[in-house]
């Protein structure tokens, strides 16, 4: 210490810092699950599943239609009947292969065995279309999202330090390990 120091400054009261010391682990950066919703809003969210819903309502309605129209013959001149499989008749089947087909071109997987009809083929083309802009912009508000990284901080104050259940290191004799006493 140099002697102008010394002049200005007064030693005869001790000053004890550590009163309210507190240590803790420090907050890291964290994977942010959530990162995959984010990119669209819960309105877009429902936007997708009601065109989910009304895609494989629509492409249910054109396969029984084609199933009724290629089961038609015509035997006399007032009878039809339908010549068909009744499993492939089955209202539950069909509307669970249009839902595996309209979701299966959402996330751009065939289905193997299925072969569609032309206007199937349309309907699940444009849908495709769709399916791959929506997921274009998915992916790219995706990785914008997942690049930002999550820092959680776990407190602000004494009382959300205690709220936040941390372990905490507190010196001994310290006036917030006598308080905590």
């Amino acid at each position: 210490m140099n002697p102008e120091r010394a002049y200005y400054t007064d030693l005869g009261e001790y000053t004890f810092m550590e009163d309210q010391v507190a240590s803790y682990k420090r907050p890291q950066i964290e994977p942010d699950i959530i990162g995959f919703i984010k990119p669209y809003t819960p309105e877009v969210w429902l936007c997708v599943l009601a065109v989910l819903v009304t895609m494989t309502t629509v492409n249910f309605f054109i396969q029984r239609g084609s199933l009724y129209i290629k089961g038609l013959t015509r035997q006399s001149e007032t009878a039809f009947t339908v010549k068909t499989d009744e499993n492939k008749l089955n209202p539950l089947k069909t509307f669970l292969n249009s839902g595996m087909q309209t979701f299966s071109s959402l996330i751009g997987s065939p289905i193997p065995g299925v072969t569609p009809s032309q206007s199937l083929k349309f309907l699940s083309g444009m849908w495709l279309l769709m399916s791959f802009i929506l997921a274009s912009v998915y992916r790219s508000n995706l990785m914008a999202m997942l690049i930002l990284p999550k820092v959680t901080l776990p407190f602000n104050s004494l009382e959300e330090l205690v709220a936040s259940k941390l372990p905490v290191w507190v010196p001994n004799g310290s006036a917030m390990h006598r308080a905590s006493l």
